[in-house]
């Protein structure tokens, strides 16, 4: 039961991923700012649905990542971005990819919008 209820919550998010990743086509005047965010990079299956982070979960969240469950980054604050790939620049996404469950340094386009803070991965360090 645990284990189709997480399913079924990988799935919506993969959903929601997949939407968020649309606006920007489907809204083609939509600015956004150039940001550099350090945080933790979250597999947001895990981190929603029971609050896993931090180095003791850095596997579960590689092999997540690896699965295709949406990305996001904590900063210090506690705000949480969903991170997606610029389709211009796939390899900075392939790379934050690789650091799931670690501290990094994010450059994008931050857009904002209904609630969502959405951060376009350029570069990663």
């Amino acid at each position: 039961m645990k284990n189709k209820t997480l399913k079924t919550f990988a799935l919506t998010l993969g959903v929601l991923y997949l939407i968020a990743a649309a606006v920007p086509f489907l809204q083609a005047g939509e600015k956004g700012k150039v940001v550099t965010i350090k945080g933790e990079v979250l597999d947001s299956a895990c981190y929603f649905s029971h609050g896993a982070r931090s180095e003791k979960h850095k596997k579960c969240a590689q092999n997540c990542a690896n699965k295709g469950i949406p990305l996001a980054l904590i900063d210090d604050d506690g705000t949480v971005y969903l991170l997606n790939e610029d389709h211009a620049k796939a390899d900075a996404y392939k790379a934050v990819k690789k650091k799931a469950g670690e501290v990094v340094t994010v450059k994008g386009k931050l857009i904002e919008k209904d609630g969502w803070k959405v951060l376009y991965v350029y570069e990663v360090q």
